[in-house]
């Protein structure tokens, strides 16, 4: 056997082994749905556990090895039960237990280790039984009366009120039962129909039936007007009683309450039964809100920076609340809308939590450099702007929301993103081909930015070098990168004379830069030029002979145009030849009277036309 003490106030949730137990001195059955007071005390035997659930939401666990008062065992243990259950008799049949002591032994002093030792009776003497036929209330706190065996001294506490037993539990209880009918649901902000407390057996009119609550889904007291007691009618059978439930601003999901019945008690406080069964004398209630009703509105305001400058983090923005938000892990919901900025220009935050209890929760936003002109929108107003938006209070783990209402027309704030005072600078790059062929197109001229423009970038060239524009080349003077691009590419031309020459160059230099919508724009002095080579037409060597007084020149079928040196030993003299007279693919140039050029004889040749 076992004596443990209930440390929370609470309901039976489950039992296993012998049902039979003492509950504060008295014969009960150990059963779900059994009310059990903190600070009761219960006898257990081996073997016999239960849960108790208790108001505060927790679960309690008790059984015959719990740690608490010990009883001693054996035959000291049925020594104990047996005068229990003499004194529980002797009470009950009008006797007077005061007076019906044995006397110790002679020798043996009361209470002390010897075979009288002393048992503590349950019952207070505040508490008044009905069938004794004498005053029971004027008992001192505690009754002391020998017993052979009862508790050793070392086993005693000074505020023991429950007496041990044996290994067999009393009768199943035979007192009256109370049962509590009422509505499972009540309408936030209104009062419930009757609830109703009926007895099997009549009490006093008068009596008091007094209650206890408890709480579910996040309710508490403040969530209704919380009825003590009620009144025994004249029926003597019966008591009714209401509930008010208070009107709120949050949405109630799955909220409600417990309110049993604890007892029968008359004016003075004292029990009216001995026992009372109490296993259906609770009713659950849900708490709903009231659709016909206008929500409750919870106001939300949102504070914050007008500006801030472009790479920075923003001052802190406050989200404020007109009511307090309750536990359960809260957050407010946050959008974005972009007047002439964008996503790409901040870091936004969409979840700011809320510390349980609170009407405020603040955050900041983290603004992203870039290299592009802010110009305002209208253009007085300088920076990109950026409206920052609470949709909604909801909790983090459901999504559902919190209050059933909210005004969100001041839950906004407008911030512009200004430029730094050091601008941003792109720089525009130009590369392009070392050599062309004269008479010849180049290749590819690219001129670059690392940005993508905003607008149209003009990039403007100057030329130096000593070929000559126009005459060896056609330049160009500036070019153009659209809006959304990142480059361009332009050739230059170049132009074929009659003169073999040494090779000539020109360069081509950025000399200005200026749009693109960029913070600023300049000319990377590392690339901002290229120079270009003019090299001569290579053409292979042909053989020339002497027939006669005709000079054959074979020549490749491709060439249409030739000035040629004929070059004898170290002298070189001009040669006009009568190209156009040839036709396409002609491979022999036949030259009359060469002596009027030049009087050449066989020994003498060893030419090369280039």
């Amino acid at each position: 056997m076992n004596l443990i003490v209930i440390e929370k106030s609470g309901v039976v949730s489950s039992t296993s082994g012998d049902t039979r137990i003492l509950y504060n001195g008295l014969p009960e059955t150990l059963a779900d749905g059994l009310r059990m007071a903190a600070g009761s005390r219960v006898l257990l035997k081996q073997g016999t556990n239960f849960e108790l659930a208790a108001t505060d939401g927790s679960v309690q666990t008790y059984n015959a090895e719990t740690e608490n008062e010990q009883t001693s065992g054996g035959d000291d243990a049925q020594a104990a039960t047996d005068d229990i259950a003499a004194l529980q008799q002797a009470i009950e049949e009008g006797q007077d237990p005061t007076q019906n002591q044995e006397a110790p032994a002679a020798g043996q002093p009361a209470g002390g280790s010897g075979s009288n030792g002393f048992i503590t009776l349950g019952r207070t003497a505040s508490e008044t039984i009905a069938t004794a036929g004498f005053d029971t209330t004027t008992f001192g706190d505690t009754l002391d009366f020998a017993n052979e065996g009862g508790f050793a001294p070392s086993q005693r506490d000074a505020n023991t009120d429950l007496i041990q037993s044996d290994n067999t539990p009393g009768p199943t209880p035979t007192g009256p039962t109370a049962t509590l009918t009422g509505p499972t649901s009540i309408k936030e902000g209104e009062t419930s129909t009757d609830f109703t407390v009926t007895l099997s057996q009549t009490a006093p009119v008068g009596s008091i039936v007094t209650l206890e609550y408890s709480y579910v889904g996040g309710a508490d007291s403040s969530d209704i007007v919380q009825q003590a007691t009620a009144e025994i009618g004249s029926d003597g059978l019966t008591a009714t009683f209401t509930i008010a439930v208070n009107s709120d601003t949050l949405v109630e999901i799955n909220e409600g309450f417990s309110v049993a019945v604890t007892g029968i008690t008359d004016s003075q406080g004292a029990d009216v039964f001995s026992t009372l069964n109490l296993n259906d004398a609770s009713v659950l209630v849900g708490i709903e809100d009231d659709s016909d009703n206008q929500p409750d509105i919870v106001t939300v305001t949102l504070t914050g920076p007008d500006s801030v400058i472009e790479g920075e983090t923003t001052s802190e923005y406050t989200i404020t609340l007109s009511e307090p938000v309750p536990a359960g892990g809260i957050i407010a919901t946050l959008t974005y809308q972009y007047i002439n900025a964008s996503g790409e220009d901040i870091t936004e935050v969409i979840e700011v939590p809320f510390t349980a209890g609170s009407t405020t929760a603040t955050f900041t936003i983290d603004t992203i450099d870039d290299v592009f002109a802010e110009p305002g929108l209208p253009p007085s107003s300088p920076g990109e702007k950026f409206v920052v938006l609470v949709s909604g209070i909801t909790y983090k783990d459901t999504g559902d929301d919190v209050f059933e209402g909210l005004n969100l027309t001041d839950a906004n704030q407008i911030t512009a993103i200004i430029d730094e005072p050091t601008p941003d600078e792109v720089l525009v790059s130009m590369t392009g081909p070392d050599t062309v062929v004269e008479g010849e197109t180049t290749t590819n001229y690219t001129v670059s930015i690392p940005e993508t423009a905003q607008t149209d970038v003009t990039v403007n060239f100057t030329y130096t070098g000593t070929a000559t524009d126009g005459t060896d080349y056609t330049s160009v003077g500036s070019i153009t990168i659209p809006a959304g691009q990142t480059s361009q590419t332009f050739t230059i031309s170049t132009l074929a004379d009659t003169i073999v020459e040494d090779t000539e160059d020109f360069t081509i230099t950025i000399s200005s830069v200026s749009g693109g919508g960029f913070e600023a724009i300049g000319i990377n002095t590392a690339s901002d030029d290229v120079t270009t080579n003019i090299t001569n037409s290579t053409i292979e060597p042909v053989l020339v002979s002497i027939e006669g007084p005709v000079l054959l020149l074979r020549v490749k079928p491709q060439l249409t145009t030739l000035l040629a040196l004929l070059r004898l030993h170290s002298h070189q003299l001009p040669l006009p030849l009568p190209i156009q007279a040839l036709q396409p693919m002609a491979r022999t140039i036949r030259v009359s009277h060469p002596s009027s050029f030049l009087l050449v004889s066989k020994a003498q040749t060893s030419p090369l036309i280039r």
